[in-house]
This record gives C-alpha cells, structure tokens and sequence, in this order.
C-alpha cells in the first residue's frame, strides 16, 4: 500500500510529546507493509511545522533539530 502521510501525522509520529503520537505510531505499525510517499513540498511543510512549534515554545530547540535530521536520514534511507 502507498500512502500519503500529512504533515499532522509526520509531527505526531516524530515528536513524542504529541497528544497523538501512540496513534500516529501506531497507525504506521498496523501498515508496516506500506510505502509513504514523501513530496519536496511535504518537506517544507514538515520541516516548517517543526520550526514552528518551537517557535511557539511547544517544542524545545534541540528536538526540533533532531526530528529533522532524522527525517532527513530516513529520506536518504529510503
């Protein structure tokens, strides 16, 4: 299965401090077999939405860099 994943569940599924981290998760264990799709724009989105939470103070500085880099070695992973 290929699947879309929006920003909302890329922040919930990397930052566990998010109310809805468990389902996030857990949503991607229940499709393990799945491809996500991952756009340039998605990216931006994704990265901004991070930069914006901590911004607001809802998410520490170094978190925030971290889920990126992570993203950023998922992506080159495959």
């Amino acid at each position: 299965m290929t699947a879309y994943a929006d920003t909302s569940w890329w922040v919930a599924y990397k930052n566990s401090s998010d109310r809805h981290h468990p389902q996030a998760v857990a949503y991607f264990d229940e499709r393990s077999d799945g491809f996500v799709l991952w756009t340039p724009w998605q990216r931006v989105e994704v990265f901004n939405s991070f930069r914006q939470l901590e911004r607001t103070g809802s998410l520490p500085k170094r978190p925030a860099i971290d889920f990126i880099r992570a993203l950023e070695k998922e992506i080159r992973l495959g």
